[in-house]
């Protein structure tokens, strides 16, 4: 038997490597909601030791923001044109909160934390209702760099969800729900039927549209806005969701379909609003009716080309049996 031995370095290496491939990063809350000049604290939690922690900012779309970066046992840095409202605690190496005093309107965005020895930093995995960013490609230099304009390493990043922090600038509302029938054009000639669920009056524009089926979630064949859209005369949002079911799921009676929206109205905290249709047995043109009629006009139409031809054949009859003989014609 031959015995491989391996030098402390390399196994040091694996071990690391296999630490960093199981690593995860949390952070809670998921949603924060709060007023003006309130205060919020976001919390992250790693798996494992490593000694750089980050916080960075997302806003409105743009590129990852730094807020701050933390070696355990230094002093924390921070961004470019990071007010000095925003603190980091960081008491134990696995643990970061970002604090965040007299919060203002400007501070509203998706707040992620990271983990990293070196490079690639890892992405909590947090909960936020739009999911903003799945995967970031970009190219850098071998040390792990950042920016107040980006973030990137030397390989792909993927981003876990992060805390969606919203600073209330007017009065919460909460949404209106309504579900719009489908056109008796879209059933009957399309073949198809289209649900649509929306929400209107709302905000904050923390909300999550499903849909229901006789109390079973639906998944699949549903397309919700990517965003919501805001009503600036108002400062409420709007959103639309769409179901696209059968016919046959549709025009049974015995269904009951019902779109679900999730709305945020504090921290961590949700309500759930419901609106209800069901398929009305005999109003309209079904697609069991409206092939039935088919049926039946197609049979009445070959009847009376059925009919047509017989008559004319009876009538040639008649014609030739009651014609004139030659012994009676004039000369």
């Amino acid at each position: 038997m031959h015995h491989v031995f391996l030098p402390f370095g390399v196994i040091a290496f694996l071990h690391y490597a296999e630490s960093q491939s199981a690593l995860k990063v949390t952070q809670w809350p998921p949603v924060a909601v709060v007023s003006l000049r309130q205060s919020v604290e976001i919390n992250c939690n790693q798996s494992a030791s490593n000694i750089y922690m980050y916080w960075y900012r997302q806003q409105n779309s743009s590129e990852l923001q730094l807020v701050f970066y933390s070696p355990y046992g230094s002093d924390p840095e921070k961004g470019e044109n990071i007010p000095d409202r925003f603190t980091v605690t960081r008491t134990q190496m696995d643990r970061i909160s970002l604090n965040i005093k007299n919060a203002e309107a400007e501070d509203t965005g998706v707040y992620y934390c990271a983990a990293s020895a070196t490079q690639p930093a890892n992405f909590g995995e947090g909960t936020k209702l739009t999911v903003l960013v799945k995967e970031m490609k970009c190219t850098c230099s071998w040390w792990f760099c950042y920016s107040s304009e980006k973030v990137c390493s030397n390989s792909e990043q993927y981003f876990g969800d992060g805390t969606r922090l919203t600073v209330l600038e007017h009065n919460i509302s909460e949404p209106n729900l309504h579900i719009l029938e489908p056109s008796k054009e879209e059933t009957v000639k399309k073949k198809r039927v289209t649900l649509v669920c929306l929400a209107t009056g709302f905000y904050p524009d923390h909300i999550h549209i499903t849909w229901k089926i006789n109390g079973k979630d639906r998944e699949n064949r549903v397309k919700t806005d990517d965003h919501a859209t805001k009503d600036k005369s108002k400062n409420t949002y709007s959103i639309s969701s769409r179901l696209r079911l059968t016919p046959r799921e549709w025009f049974n009676p015995e269904n009951s379909f019902a779109c679900i929206a999730k709305f945020y109205k504090e921290t961590d905290k949700a309500i759930s609003i419901v609106e209800y249709i069901r398929a009305k047995d005999g109003c309209g043109t079904t697609q069991d009716s409206y092939q039935k009629s088919s049926a039946a006009a197609k049979f009445s139409y070959t009847l009376f080309i059925g009919k047509s031809v017989l008559y004319g054949l009876l009538l040639a009859v008649l014609v030739w049996k009651f014609r004139p003989s030659p012994s009676k014609r004039v000369s």
